[in-house]
């Protein structure tokens, strides 16, 4: 019953703002329900197209644990404010694969590494891209690291 009270307190409030210049519509009574709509016909095989365009691409969480996995650190290291070169490394490389295998921006990216700074991934990308062109060993790290993404 309060309810109905406060409708009607609403609406006469509405009545009065607006100078009481309503229209009064025609009421329709329904006497039956509409019957239910038809179902839709089946989708025929030759309807359906292939949506799928090859490999996704991986997201930052699953990169991060593979390097993870491969530098044998904890997920928790690696959005660790610490920077000790043990885990600084890994980060950096986690850094560089996000931005070269995601569509992920800088700014994204460094957010996703314990809410750091975008310059931050900036100087770990280019700084992975100096290491793989003047270490092979290094190189070939990184490079098996992308295959298991691709």
């Amino acid at each position: 019953m309060r309810n109905i009270n406060a409708s009607n307190g609403l609406l006469s409030r509405l009545v009065e703002y607006h100078g009481g210049d309503f229209k009064s519509e025609p009421v329709i009574i329904v006497e039956a329900p509409l019957p239910e709509p038809e179902p839709p016909p089946p989708i025929q095989d030759e309807w359906i197209m292939s949506i799928d365009d090859g490999p996704r691409a991986p997201t930052i969480k699953e990169i991060k644990l593979c390097v993870c996995r491969h530098f044998k650190i904890s997920p928790i290291d690696m959005d660790s404010p610490r920077r000790a070169m043990n885990l600084a490394l890994p980060r950096q490389v986690a850094m560089y694969l996000a931005r070269t295998l995601t569509p992920r921006t800088f700014p994204e990216i460094a957010k996703r590494f314990g809410g750091r700074d975008h310059s931050t991934a900036v100087h770990a990308a280019q700084k992975i891209a100096r290491m793989i062109e003047s270490d092979r060993s290094f190189a070939a790290t990184v490079r098996k690291l992308e295959a298991q993404f691709r």
